[in-house]
C-alpha cells in the first residue's frame, strides 16, 4: 500500500493568496489544500492568467477574469472534523472516526464483500451528515466567504482531495460537488441529508445536500471521499486509505458568474 502524503495547515487561503512571488510555489500548496484548490491559485497568479485589473496579464488583456474567485479549505480541516470533540460538552464525532477506522482495516485486508462495502459506505456517509461541525471551523469559513465572495448568493463546494490529480492517479469523477447558499440557515440539530432526483436531461441523477447550507455542502463533499467508486479505485491503485484526506475548493456557482 502506498501512502498519500500531505501537510498540515489550518489557514484558509483565497486563490489570490495561494502563491507567493513565484507561481510555481502554488503547485506545492497541493500538499496542504489538495490539487484542485492549489491549481486555481496557480492559474490566478499574475505570471499565469492573473486578474483583469492587473496590467500585462492574460485576464487584463482580455478584460475579464479567467479564473473564478474563491478559496481553499485545507486537508487538515477534514482530519479535525473527523476527530472533533467539544472540550466543554464532550460531544464528539468519535462514532464516525471509529466506523472509518473499522472499515479501512477490513477494506485493506481484502476480506470485504461488495454488499458489505456498500453497507459500510451507507453507514459512514450517514454519520458524516449527522456529525458535529466544529464551530470554530464554520466561523472561519463563513468569514472567508464574506471576504472573498461578498454578497454571493450561491457557491459550489468542490472536492480537492489529496487522492486526486496526483502522480499515476487522476481520480476524476470519484468524489462529489454540491451547491450551497451562504445565507441559508442550518437545521436546528445540524443534521444534513442528501436528496437524489432525476435529471431533466434524460436519465442521469442529481444529488443535493439539504438544507443547502455551506456546512451541509462541506459534509457532503467530505462524505464523498468514501464513495464506493472512490474506495474501489484507491484499492486498485493500492493507495493507503488511512492516509486520504479531503480538501475543499469554494467558488461561485456557474449560474452566478457574470456573462462574458
Amino acid at each position: 500500500w502506498r501512502q498519500v502524503k500531505w501537510n498540515s495547515t489550518r489557514k484558509l487561503r483565497s486563490y489570490d493568496q495561494m502563491c507567493s512571488t513565484n507561481a510555481a510555489n502554488c503547485l506545492a500548496q497541493g500538499s496542504y489544500f489538495g490539487s484542485k484548490a492549489a491549481n486555481l491559485g496557480f492559474l490566478a497568479h499574475r505570471q499565469v492568467l492573473g486578474r483583469k485589473q492587473q496590467s500585462g496579464t492574460v485576464s487584463g488583456r482580455l478584460g475579464y477574469d479567467l479564473v473564478p474567485f474563491g478559496f481553499g479549505i485545507p486537508l487538515q480541516f477534514y482530519k479535525d472534523f473527523v476527530e472533533y470533540r467539544d472540550p466543554a460538552t464532550g460531544k464528539n464525532n468519535l462514532k464516525l472516526k471509529k466506523k472509518i477506522d473499522e472499515f479501512v482495516g477490513l477494506e485493506m485486508s481484502g476480506t470485504l464483500s461488495n454488499a458489505a462495502r456498500l453497507d459500510y459506505v451507507d453507514q459512514i456517509q450517514r454519520l458524516f451528515f449527522e456529525a458535529i461541525f466544529p464551530p470554530s471551523q464554520l466561523s472561519a469559513i463563513r468569514s472567508m466567504l464574506n471576504q472573498t465572495l461578498p454578497g454571493i448568493e450561491k457557491v459550489k463546494v468542490r472536492s480537492s482531495a489529496n487522492a486526486e490529480d496526483i502522480e499515476n492517479f487522476d481520480g476524476a469523477g470519484l468524489h462529489a460537488s454540491y451547491s450551497a447558499k451562504p445565507a441559508e440557515a442550518d437545521s436546528p440539530d445540524g443534521i444534513c441529508r442528501r436528496e437524489v432526483e432525476p435529471d431533466d436531461g434524460g436519465g442521469e441523477t442529481k444529488a443535493k445536500m439539504m438544507p443547502q447550507t455551506i456546512a451541509c455542502g462541506i459534509k457532503g463533499v467530505y462524505a464523498s471521499i468514501w464513495n464506493k467508486r472512490a474506495i474501489e479505485e484507491r484499492s486498485f491503485a493500492r493507495l493507503d486509505h488511512k492516509s486520504v484526506a479531503m480538501g475543499i475548493s469554494i467558488l461561485p456557482a456557474y449560474d452566478y458568474q457574470s456573462k462574458i
